[in-house]
């Protein structure tokens, strides 16, 4: 089993940096879409940050909804 979780790990690793090799491209993060032109709400940042960001942040999200719900069930037990 060990082995079995260092493989994934290692793996997931390998498709991680290449996914950030192959996405260095800048691209214009726009935090305000109404007015895409104003220069202080855009961001300028590789695509692979944008991507691994993101996935974080739903990462986090789901973690934060499951302990409120898990922590509802414990206080109603």
């Amino acid at each position: 089993m060990k082995y079995v979780r260092w493989t994934v790990i290692t793996v997931l690793s390998l498709i991680v940096v290449l996914l950030a090799i192959a996405n260095r491209d800048p691209v214009v993060l726009s935090i305000n879409p109404l007015d895409r032109t104003d220069v202080a709400s855009n961001l300028v940042m590789p695509l692979f940050l944008v991507i691994l960001l993101s996935i974080f942040i739903g990462i986090l999200i789901g973690w934060a909804v499951s302990t409120l719900k898990a922590r509802a069930r414990r206080r109603k037990a």
